[in-house]
């Protein structure tokens, strides 16, 4: 009979050591990297629980050295505990061997690629002045966003909308010594209107930002609704805006806010102007003026995953 034996040579990759060593910068440009030639990949396993819980399996490969694979659950309900709301792990195994390489924490690896993919986005889409950052959601997410959009963008100044204008003092004090002002407001109107960067990180079930807010040259980055029930952003969004996604396929099965503007007629998915992978290759092009709207709507890919994943690896110094 064959057994399972975990090898002693799994390296091991905690939260603090992904952190460290998937910088923003150089994190964004590995994303880039494995987006111009990662090709068709695997499709993402969705599993439903009981009461909308979700388990997800994100495989993923690359012409090289790896793939991998990550087990990540989706409790949404945890954000009322101040509990993640997504757990999990990563595997990354040897193209070559088959062998199982690493094991790394999937809640900072999920919350550092998501962070970097609207940061490579928004180095297509955003102005290059963008200098003010609106974030709608006053949660953990935030201190990622801030360091990303910062990593392309010269980010003075964000204004945290949450209805009870409240932000954490210790993101407000961990940006100070950076040069970057980041302050509480709780009306959402008026930190649009402000804003060259809107970034969306909310479980919201109903469309809050309105279309009718936005200004010519902003960039809009929707991030938070990965369910058909959720809605941040509503069709005048959509139909003002010149719109791009992550993967075409996903975000029209899983985007609700996406969904509901095809669904009410404000656009089709024959207007997307690209993925991020068309932007990274040059297949389509980014920001097309200083007046238009731009909008990135971002579902996940598991590509994503793999690229931060093989970058925590090869910085521990174990061979490939």
């Amino acid at each position: 009979m064959n057994q399972f034996v975990m090898s002693k040579e799994i390296c091991v990759i905690d939260q603090r050591a992904i952190a460290e060593r998937c910088a923003y910068p150089e994190l964004v440009r590995s994303i880039s990297a494995l987006l111009s030639i990662s090709g068709e990949q695997p499709d993402r396993i969705s599993h439903e629980l009981a009461n909308e819980k979700k388990l997800l399996l994100m495989p993923s490969s690359v012409v090289g050295h790896y793939f991998g694979v990550k087990l990540a659950s989706v409790f949404d309900q945890n954000r009322q505990q101040g509990r993640p709301t997504i757990q999990g792990v990563y595997c990354l195994f040897s193209s070559h061997t088959g062998q199982a390489l690493a094991c790394l924490d999937a809640a900072e690896l999920t919350s550092r690629r998501t962070a970097a993919t609207s940061a490579l986005a928004s180095g297509f889409l955003s102005r290059s002045d963008s200098s003010v950052l609106c974030i709608a959601g006053a949660g953990k997410l935030a201190h990622y966003f801030i360091e990303a959009h910062a990593s392309v963008r010269p980010i003075s100044r964000v204004i945290v909308w949450h209805r009870n204008a409240w932000v954490d003092p210790e993101l407000v004090n961990s940006f100070a010594g950076q040069g970057i002002s980041v302050v509480a407001s709780s009306d959402l109107d008026s930190a649009v209107r402000q804003a060259d960067i809107v970034t969306c990180l909310t479980p919201s079930q109903f469309p809050f930002l309105k279309g009718e807010l936005l200004r010519g040259g902003q960039h809009v980055d929707l991030v938070g609704a990965h369910t058909l029930r959720m809605m941040e952003a509503d069709a005048e969004c959509f139909r003002r805006s010149r719109v791009y996604v992550d993967s075409r396929q996903a975000a029209l099965l899983e985007a609700g806010d996406l969904v509901a503007a095809i669904e009410q007629g404000a656009m089709n998915p024959g207007l997307i102007a690209g993925e991020l992978s068309d932007l990274v290759t040059g297949r389509t092009k980014g920001r097309l003026s200083v007046d238009e709207i731009t909008l990135f709507k971002s579902v996940g890919l598991a590509v994503e995953d793999l690229a931060a994943a093989i970058l925590a690896y090869e910085k521990s110094g174990r061979p490939s």
